[in-house]
């Protein structure tokens, strides 16, 4: 046994140790930001700020539409729920669908407490559901969950769990040590994560709807990890890949075609512009 062999030993040994005293997962999984940037106010939408989960710890928005159909909305893993992007998004499938949104930070975003782990944003997904159910202008059977990136693990584990009336994933992933295999192609990561987002196993036992959609150009997330959900769905299922999209402009690139999609599944009309 040479010692150029016992070196790489020696070395992987210690990958071991460093990533399970460290959770190495925590450095480049979770991106929380706490400043808040807008609100639905700054473009008009009339909101409800909400305080839910125990002891008020988690902070989200309602903002109500004119249909019965209810957009959870689980947003990825960096900024929180006030990012320009997403208050954007929230104000065009307002006006042009009419959906009510219900968007929330984790534990460890934004306003809300705690610091975020695999099985904390799970139960976190059940408590934004709890509070939609507690309301009494959201129809129960009418809820979607749109889950974009990261949340779109979290999204297919609740849907697991409770199901909704559609489901809807963006730039999302088959799970956290495929992604590790993308991110760090000549470590071995993946046996080393306690955290899996398993959401190719999630989807295998969800039966609503769903809709998978994908920028042909993401450069985070591989086009391949769309293909590798849309085969472990079951049907009714839908894959609709964006060209030319990144993995954070798809609706920008998408235009009208990624409303009609939308609009479509969702069985809403779209309005004109």
């Amino acid at each position: 046994m040479g010692t150029g062999f016992l070196i790489v030993i020696a070395v992987l040994a210690g990958l071991v140790v460093l990533a399970r005293v460290m959770r190495l997962e925590d450095v480049f999984i979770y991106f929380p930001d706490h400043e808040i940037y807008m609100t639905p106010a700054d473009l008009g939408l009339a909101y409800d700020e909400v305080r839910f989960g125990e002891e008020g710890r988690l902070h989200g928005w309602f903002v109500p539409g004119r249909t019965d159909v209810t957009i959870l909305w689980f947003h990825g893993n960096a900024s929180n729920l006030s990012h320009p992007g997403r208050v954007e998004f929230i104000k065009l499938l307002h006006d042009r669908m009419g959906v009510s949104f219900f968007i929330f930070d984790y534990r460890g975003y934004g306003q809300s407490s705690g610091k975020p782990s695999e099985e904390g944003l799970y139960q976190d997904a059940r408590d934004a559901l709890a509070y939609l159910h507690s309301r009494d202008d959201v129809n129960s059977d009418r809820i979607v969950y749109y889950g974009r990136s990261l949340g779109g693990a979290v999204a297919s584990h609740l849907a697991t769990e409770n199901a909704p009336y559609r489901l809807i994933l963006e730039s999302s992933f088959t799970s956290t040590p495929d992604m590790a295999r993308v991110q760090f192609p000549f470590l071995p990561l993946g046996p080393l994560l306690y955290t899996r987002y398993s959401s190719r196993e999630h989807l295998a036992a969800v039966n609503s709807p769903v809709l998978i959609i994908h920028g042909d150009r993401d450069r985070t997330v591989p086009t391949r990890h769309a293909d590798e959900l849309h085969a472990a769905a079951n049907e009714p299922k839908q894959l609709y890949i964006v060209r030319g999209a990144d993995h954070n402009d798809v609706h920008y690139a998408g235009g009208e075609p990624y409303l009609e999609v939308f609009a479509e599944f969702l069985d809403l009309p779209l309005a004109p512009v």
